[in-house]
């Protein structure tokens, strides 16, 4: 059987997010405990979050620490929150790419472009 600092321990991580996880679970919040127990409610073992997502969270940790009454709902409430904050981002930075890469024909340039790779002129 595993002891629990082999349960709880990440896939690798950078060595600034492993030094705040473990600042914050010496100030008190065992931070490593929610993300399983979160796995544990997903009935997920390879549920893993992004490191900036667990950054935001240390650094809400940090802000909001004083206020926290209850560490699971709120750590479920926070990560909840960086977690869609951070997929808007990147699909916010995926829509950017597409924006730049459409053509100024509108939705009539992808035909445009195929039926002129296949040889048939168009003169529309």
């Amino acid at each position: 059987m595993k002891n629990d600092k082999q349960k709880n321990e990440l896939p690798q991580v950078s060595d600034e997010l492993k030094a705040e996880l473990d600042k914050v679970k010496a100030d008190g919040l065992n931070i490593y405990a929610l993300m399983a127990e979160v796995r544990k409610k997903a009935k997920s073992k390879t549920l893993y979050f992004p490191e900036a997502v667990l950054l935001k969270v240390c650094e809400q940790y940090w802000f909001y620490r004083t206020q926290i009454r209850r560490a699971f709902p709120w750590f479920v409430k926070v990560l909840y929150m960086e977690w869609c904050a951070y997929n808007a981002r990147g699909y916010e930075r995926i829509s950017e790419q597409n924006k730049n890469k459409m053509d100024t024909r509108g939705g009539c340039a992808a035909i445009g472009d195929i039926l002129t790779k296949m040889g048939i002129k168009n003169d529309v």
